[in-house]
């Protein structure tokens, strides 16, 4: 099947521009407005109208929770859909290498050359990352990603992804402790109190070790290790420090250096 594509964006000014699909490439997903399609018109000469939604929508009989979401590497809010879609914001918030983000940030047209129809796709999230190209993501339970339409639109959004040089994926339920732990860890996705002070010695500890060492650990080699639980879940949101999210989190959870970590971690070998 042949396609081609255009994209219609609507800017923070609320004004909308169509123009090809490489102009992609060009733009900065923070200069971008949430928006949806529109149909207009007599059912006979339907019409796509570019809308703004810069506030979450919220009506009766809704089936899904939308709102807003405090994206902590760009310090930008950003309206989401629903939960599911709530979750993958705050798993790339908790991805060093995310730097800025736009939800519902365009429409894609789809031209189908063989009949001449065209269809529109709006995509759930835009990502630009340090060292890494724009990432596109489609928000969608895997109960719901195999219907024939869904498929039509993730496989024509692939397309265009591949001719701007985006990376590309379609993202549904995560397992139940990685979001769990997800969860948990957004809440400290700010400084805590005393931050400043107890960081260095939580970064010298890690630093300083040869081997691993758990939560409870590194609260015994500190000071003040009553304030320091909330300083090393703030060091595992930003990048300074990781551990396993794969594994439900506890006390024993072993903390490693990660992508963020201040110079190298030194030892006695």
């Amino acid at each position: 099947m042949s396609r081609t594509f255009r994209v219609i964006l609507v800017g923070l000014n609320g004004r909308s521009i169509e123009r090809d699909v490489m102009f992609l490439a060009t733009v900065n997903p923070e200069d971008l407005s949430p928006m949806r399609i529109s149909l207009t018109g007599p059912e006979h000469d339907r019409q796509r109208e570019a809308v703004s939604t810069p506030k979450a929508r919220n009506y009766e009989g809704q089936t899904h929770i939308s709102g807003t979401y405090f994206f902590s590497r760009s310090g930008r809010r950003v309206i989401y859909e629903s939960r599911l879609e709530h979750l993958r914001l705050q798993l790339a918030d908790l991805d060093s290498a995310s730097l800025q983000v736009a939800t519902q940030p365009f429409a894609l047209l789809i031209r189908d050359e063989t009949d001449d129809t065209v269809y529109s796709h709006v995509p759930d999230i835009l990502l630009s990352r340090r060292g890494r190209p724009r990432l596109l993501v489609d928000v969608r339970p895997w109960a719901f990603q195999s219907d024939p339409h869904s498929r039509l639109a993730f496989q024509a959004t692939r397309e265009a992804c591949a001719l701007v040089g985006f990376d590309y994926e379609v993202w549904g339920e995560p397992p139940v402790v990685q979001a769990y732990n997800v969860q948990f860890l957004s809440g400290f996705r700010r400084a805590p109190l005393r931050f400043e002070t107890i960081a260095p010695l939580v970064l010298d500890a890690v630093g300083t070790s040869a081997t691993d060492l758990s939560l409870e650990e590194i609260e015994s080699l500190v000071d003040r290790p009553y304030l320091t639980r909330p300083v090393l879940l703030h060091l595992i949101w930003r990048g300074d420090l990781q551990l396993d999210l794969t594994l439900p989190l506890s006390s024993a959870s072993l903390v490693t250096p990660g992508p963020l970590f201040p110079g190298e971690r030194r030892s006695d070998t």
